[in-house]
């Protein structure tokens, strides 16, 4: 889990939304393991910000759902 919180931060300082976007996901319960409810355009309106950087958003949240993945696989092992 740790690199998941590498990452998580790294995100953080990449990107000051990501928390925000993160919390609307839970708070809506929007989040699955493949983020299929999720859009570009849910992000973009709902946080009104452009294209390019809701698509940046999303990329990360689905990096971090990977890393997750891959940690409790890891774990399981």
């Amino acid at each position: 889990m740790h690199t998941v919180n590498r990452v998580m931060k790294k995100h953080e300082q990449q990107e000051p939304l990501i928390t925000s976007v993160r919390e609307w996901l839970i708070q809506n319960q929007l989040t699955k393991v493949t983020l299929s409810n999720i859009s570009i355009s849910k992000i973009q309106r709902h946080f009104r910000i452009g294209y390019n950087r809701a698509a940046v958003i999303l990329e990360m949240l689905e990096v971090e759902v990977n890393e997750k993945i891959t940690a409790i696989e890891k774990h399981h092992e």
